[in-house]
């Protein structure tokens, strides 16, 4: 959205106030200024407003100072301030405890890519001479020998999963311009579709819509920018459609050619829709313990080609956010029966920090460290392709020892100074995704053999893991630990 300036009237309680209101992404916010003290008694986070015409405006989740500036000239004060919205909702009122949405819709940097439907616009190149003579009767024209037929397949649809909470379509929404004397022009997007089968807050629907953001990011492999946001307000008829101004969203543009990256997606929406299917559905379900760690992946993944030692931390751990199994980490009795009397010694004493850390520390031995975590998760990785990843757990094993050492200086069984932070994150954000992404049933092998396993994100991962393999193997130590040098 370029850069607008809005005149309009903005209520606060009984007090109507003019202001401007500049729509300029992150820059954007609402002056106001007005005789009286229009802040005083006022206590909320959105407002109401009318724009030219009375064309309804909300601000959501607004930052507002306790008290106006003030000012005095010719005999009067004027009071003023500036007020900066985080949401700018066009065209109603709307509080943000008004359970009255019914849908939202949005479109995705690379949802076409993720949706590649091919068959949805075409070309014939050699009519036949009855459709031929057809457009000459109905056009009234004379077509030359060598006409064309463009055409739309004129279905929308591509794709639709039923949800807990509603449903998700996926359609196209093309345009085309008026056929003239500078040709014609069709072009398309992809639109989500969110419905809600009991309407919901406006913190809830954007909170949907961010979700399906990470999910769809995390198959095409790179952050996704959500573009022209509208909520649905009713149903039927009188449904209203809202535009949504998200003023501190990021655009992250599109993956330069030179990068290498392509974003058609670990699952092909249009060859493989069960899969979709059951990967949109096992998202939303495992969304409650899941979806912190998903925030944080993203977080992360934000960062795109950007890798730090922060990074690598925050992948290892993604892994102690997933919930715990019932798995002991001591199997063994006479260990496990050493800990349980060693807790009983120490719970015995007096309260103080070192007992309670003693306990703290006699409670993890019992609980699967963050190594054994890793491993675990990547169970199936290692067991049904062996051939490729069966020493996976060397690499994250490293990546969890160095994190250990950024983390709590412990001396790690590998020269931290031949480690590359840059591999051990891609190892374990790859870890991460594929772990998921088996669980409901995706192919490794199957996904190599596709356009989308060359040059994807976690692709390319695999095309450099045999030599980070290697340079793991050859950086472990075979005397004591070192430190890395400066």
């Amino acid at each position: 959205m370029s850069k607008e300036i809005f005149l309009g009237r903005f209520q606060f309680e009984d007090k109507e106030i003019r202001g401007e209101l500049t729509c300029d992404g992150s820059n954007s916010d609402l002056y106001v200024e007005g005789e009286q003290n229009f802040l005083t008694g006022f206590d909320k986070d959105y407002l109401h407003g009318y724009l030219k015409r009375n064309k309804l405006v909300t601000l959501m989740n607004c930052l507002i100072p306790d008290t106006p500036g003030w000012s005095f000239g010719r005999g009067r004060r004027t009071h003023f301030t500036n007020i900066f919205p985080h949401y700018i909702l066009f065209d109603a009122h709307l509080g943000p405890d008004d359970a009255v949405i019914s849908g939202i819709s949005f479109s995705l940097t690379d949802g076409a890519r993720l949706f590649p439907d091919h068959n949805a616009y075409g070309r014939i190149s050699d009519p036949d001479t009855a459709i031929r003579a057809m457009i000459e009767a109905a056009d009234n024209v004379v077509l030359g020998k060598h006409f064309e037929i463009y055409y739309s397949l004129g279905d929308p649809h591509i794709f639709e999963c039923a949800l807990d909470f509603g449903s998700l379509m996926v359609e196209h929404t093309g345009t085309t311009e008026e056929p003239g004397v500078s040709g014609i022009s069709v072009s398309n997007d992809v639109i989500f579709r969110l419905h809600f089968a009991t309407p919901v807050k406006f913190g809830r629907a954007i909170s949907r819509m961010h979700s399906l953001r990470r999910m769809f990011g995390v198959l095409a492999g790179r952050p996704q920018t959500v573009q022209t946001p509208k909520i649905a307000i009713g149903n039927g008829e009188n449904t209203v459609f809202c535009e949504v101004l998200d003023v501190m969203a990021k655009d992250f543009g599109d993956a330069s050619e030179k990068s290498g990256i392509n974003a058609i997606g670990m699952i092909n929406g249009i060859s493989e829709q069960e899969l979709m299917r059951s990967y949109v559905q096992h998202w939303f379900k495992t969304e409650k313990d899941l979806g912190p760690a998903w925030i944080r992946f993203t977080d992360s993944f934000e960062n795109r080609g950007f890798y730090s030692r922060d990074r690598l931390i925050a992948a290892a751990n993604l892994f102690d956010l997933i919930p715990s199994s019932p798995k002991e980490a001591v199997a063994d009795a006479a260990l496990s029966g050493a800990i349980e009397s060693s807790k009983a010694l120490f719970k015995a004493l007096s309260p103080s920090e070192v007992r309670d850390a003693a306990l703290a520390s006699l409670g993890r031995l019992t609980r699967p460290n963050l190594k054994t975590k890793v491993s675990d998760w990547n169970g199936t990785l290692k067991s049904r392709y062996k051939n490729v990843f069966g020493e996976i757990d060397l690499i994250t094993g490293a990546a969890i020892e160095l994190r250990n050492y950024y983390v709590h200086g412990t001396p790690s069984k590998h020269d931290v100074n031949r480690l590359s932070v840059v591999f051990l994150t891609k190892a374990l954000e790859f870890s991460f995704v594929t772990g998921y992404l088996l669980a409901i049933g995706w192919d490794y092998e199957s996904w190599r053999n596709t356009y989308s396993g060359s040059f994807q994100y976690f692709a390319l991962f695999s095309r450099e893991y045999q030599q980070g393999l290697a340079e793991v193997k050859g950086a472990k130590m075979t005397a004591g630990p070192t430190q890395i040098t400066m």
